[in-house]
């Protein structure tokens, strides 16, 4: 008696088909979810740094100030440093405090033609700062990023 092991061509298919339908289903959700988490993980990279050039300000009591490290474009990456003459720039002799790089996935991020920040040894800047993180995936996953002149960091959108 000889006993045969194995799948008919029937079962086969079956499983085919049902991993293709939760394929299906579940291939458009997660890039929604990584388009999503993109978005959010920038949009909290970048308010940290916010929040470092304003706790540096004060911790330091001088003007901290933050800026498109290419001097335009944020979403190419940006800098904080201790600006001793809060003149917008970095000169010879001020520490700079951290650099971060560009965003990825093609986001972009833009100010409105704001290039630079400069907090006050309070923690204060000069007027509101609105900033727009857009989306490559579409905008669904965009960001508004606003700063008020008491230094205070608002998130709109998803986070």
């Amino acid at each position: 008696m000889n006993k045969e092991i194995g799948v008919t061509l029937v079962e086969l298919m079956v499983v085919i088909a049902i991993v293709a339908i939760t394929l299906t289903i579940g291939v458009p959700s997660m890039r929604n979810m990584i388009a999503n988490n993109r978005s959010s993980s920038q949009a909290i990279n970048f308010v940290a740094s916010l929040n470092l050039a304003r706790s540096e300000a004060v911790k330091r009591g001088s003007t901290v100030s933050m800026a498109a490290t290419d001097g335009a474009n944020w979403e190419n990456g940006w800098q904080i440093w201790d600006d001793q003459n809060g003149d917008g720039n970095v000169d010879a002799g001020e520490t700079i405090l951290q650099t971060s790089a560009g965003l990825t996935g093609g986001n972009t991020l833009a100010a409105g033609g704001v290039t630079s920040l400069t907090y006050t040894s309070t923690g204060r800047i000069a007027a509101v700062a609105t900033f727009t993180l857009d989306s490559a995936s579409g905008a669904g996953y965009d960001r508004t990023i606003e700063i008020q002149p008491t230094g205070r960091v608002h998130v709109f959108g998803e986070t």
